[in-house]
Parts: C-alpha cells; structure tokens; sequence
C-alpha cells in the first residue's frame, strides 16, 4: 500500500518570510538610528571651529592703546625742553654768581693789606714794597733759579726744593720778619711772561699756593704785559682810583 507524501503548510513559509523581514527591517531601523545620531554629532563641526573665538586677536592687538607712543614722545620732547632751558638759565645764573664773585673778591681786597714784590728777567727777586705805609722799599737780591745739571733742563726753580726762597719768605723776611697773614702779595715781574723763562714762569705760578699755605697771605702774579697805558685810567689829584665799589657809588 502506498503512501501519500505530506506537502508542508505554506503558513511555515510566510512565518519565515515575516521574520526576514522584520529582521531586515530592525536592522535598517538601527542603521538609521546609528546614522542620525552620527549626523548632529559630525555637525557640531562649525560650533566647534573656534576661529571666530580666535578672531578676538582685533581686539586683544594693544596696537591703538600702543599708539601712545606719540603721546609719550611728546612728554619727553618737553621734559628735554624743559631741562634744556632750565640748563641754560642755571648756566645763566652760574656766569652771573660768577661775576658777582669776582666783584666781591675785588671789594674785599680794596683795603686788604699789599706787599709789592718785584723780579727782574734773570728771575731775581730786587724789591720788596708795602702799600700806602711810608716805608721805604726794601732792596734785595735773592734769585729764584738756580742751574740744573742736565743740559735739557738748564734752570731749575730754587723753590721746589728749598722753602726759604719762596717769594712770601723771601718778602716776609725783607720786611724783618713781619706775618703775612691776611696780606696781598703781587708779585711783579719786570717783563712779560712771555719773556721769561720757562721754569721761573712755572715757579711764580706755584707761589700763590705756596703762599697760601706757608704764610696764610694771598699772592697773585701781574703779568706786565696785561698793562697798557690804553687800560689805565687817569685819576684827577684827590680822588681815589676807580674801582668797582667806587663806580657804582658814582652817579
């Protein structure tokens, strides 16, 4: 006997049909999910592009609050104007005190006190004199140079070495003895500087300082040719020679 072959239902072919399907259709919906949440994410791009933020370099530039520079170059052009002229009215001021001072070293020494040394060319001291006393003027003979050895230096000035013939002893003691302190000494030489020799020129230029210190009295050397006739003013009889007190009591 013969048997029939089952056919297999058709409803186990739908049932496998609608789970590929709902199989392929879970996994298109997970795709689309994946993607649209991947989307926002990559579009976040130009928020997070910070290049307009970093376009705040405008306003971070200290570039127009540098420009003060001029500003500041300006304060400086003045200050240096201002330290320019207060410079020169300070040197201004200094040549005036200057002045003044010399004024006031010429009153003071009006009344002081002078002795007159005299020194010929060979830079011998001939004569010692006191001002407006009545005395006789003391006739000496003491020589200033003395002759050196070495052929390149021939003179030598006797007062480097030996303080007695310093100009100041040298009048001190014509004067027997008498102090200088306080006192004007000029020394007078009978020619000009010019002509004199070096090492007496050298001499007579240390003296004040020598006197200064050695008799406390106050020396200056008069070069002769400083003194002209075009200089000196002529004094009527009875008046007292021009000086800077003088002129400024004249009306």
């Amino acid at each position: 006997m013969r048997r029939r072959s089952r056919a297999q239902p058709s409803s186990l072919t739908s049932l496998l049909d609608v789970l590929f399907i709902v199989a392929f259709a879970s996994l298109a919906q997970a795709t689309a999910r994946v993607e649209s949440v991947a989307e926002p994410a990559g579009e976040a791009e130009p928020a997070g592009e910070a290049e307009p933020a970093g376009e705040a370099e405008p306003s971070g530039e200290a570039e127009p609050s540098g420009e003060a520079e001029p500003a500041g170059e300006a304060e400086s052009a003045g200050a240096a104007d201002v330290a320019s002229e207060s410079g020169d009215t300070r040197q201004l001021r200094d040549e005036q005190l200057y002045a003044r001072a010399l004024v006031e070293l010429t009153e003071a020494n009006e009344d002081r006190p002078a002795v007159l040394v005299r020194v010929n060319a060979a830079g011998i001291v001939t004569a010692v004199s006191e001002k407006d006393t009545g005395a006789e003027e003391q006739v000496v003979d003491v020589p200033l140079l003395a002759p050196d050895p070495n052929p390149d230096v021939a003179l030598v000035y006797r007062g480097v070495s030996n303080p007695e013939t310093r100009v100041c002893r040298v009048a001190r003691a014509a004067l027997g003895g008498a102090s200088l302190e306080g006192i004007l000494v000029v020394l007078v030489p009978d020619v000009a500087l010019a002509e004199l020799p070096v090492a007496l020129v050298s001499g007579l230029r240390r003296e004040p300082g020598w006197c200064l210190r050695d008799e406390l009295a106050f020396a200056v050397v008069v070069d002769p040719a400083l003194i002209t006739d075009e200089r000196i003013e002529a004094v009527p009889a009875g008046e007292p020679p021009a000086t800077p007190r003088n002129k400024e009591q004249q009306p």
